[in-house]
């Protein structure tokens, strides 16, 4: 493998085109997209608008042809998604797409894709049918306040670990709202704070996104964190 070589390759979320979905006021059944026949492998831009990656920046291979082409695409247009370590020569340049950080992020990310599709499900089906543990885990990835207070009111275990192995803190101080020059936490992270959550549920590995990333995250959440780690690890050393 030539140096040349290795340059291009990168971690990228690679998803396909649905096979086929209901679409339009009269849910005729649409295979593919205008533009991908059902399958098509796409490679994924990392998150560029601030939209809960509802819409996504893909490269791949029109219908019909075997030129690339880059294209914004539904999130719901898309399934089997999963990390690769992919050739990306000709997906730079007129094809820019935002660069992924790493092989664990991928992984994260498309882990959080099934997560929140999941929480949706539930949410049309009814958080009421749920078990307010689940309620208040699929409350926290959709962002729904009203909903993580009545999870709680019904009883909701703020410490619970889920069979992902998230925990209602580690939700919140990922997914929330927090601006880099704000001097508290988000509301949903205030609120299980108050309502007895316990720091060191804090997830290791967002324990270490956020030692390794000090300037993505206000300082509150750094000064959190570190509390964590004092707690978790009392006897290891100080980060800077």
């Amino acid at each position: 493998m030539t140096e040349q070589f290795e340059k291009c390759l990168e971690w990228c979320l690679v998803a396909n085109v649905i096979s086929e979905q209901p679409f339009g006021e009269n849910h005729e059944i649409q295979y593919g997209t205008k533009h991908f026949s059902p399958n098509t492998k796409v490679y994924c831009s990392a998150q560029i608008w601030g939209d809960g990656y509802d819409k996504i920046v893909v490269v791949g291979r029109h219908r019909g042809s075997s030129k690339l082409v880059r294209m914004v695409i539904d999130e719901k247009r898309l399934t089997n998604w999963r990390a690769r370590y992919v050739y990306l020569p000709k997906l730079k340049g007129s094809f820019y797409m935002r660069p992924w950080r790493s092989k664990e992020q991928v992984e994260g990310f498309a882990k959080s894709i099934y997560q929140w599709r999941e929480a949706k499900n539930a949410s049309k089906k009814g958080f009421e049918k749920f078990h307010p543990n689940e309620v208040l885990i699929y409350a926290l990835i959709l962002d729904r306040v009203a909903d993580v207070q009545q999870a709680i009111e019904r009883g909701a275990d703020v410490n619970y670990l889920n069979h992902d192995g998230l925990t209602p803190l580690t939700l919140a101080l990922s997914r929330g709202q927090h601006s880099l020059f704000t001097r508290s936490y988000s509301p949903l992270t205030q609120f299980l704070l108050e309502k007895g959550a316990d720091i060191k549920t804090i997830s290791y590995q967002f324990l270490e996104n956020v030692t390794q990333n000090p300037s993505l995250y206000p300082k509150p959440v750094f000064r959190l964190v570190e509390q964590a780690i004092d707690e978790l690890f009392p006897h290891s050393k100080k980060f800077d």
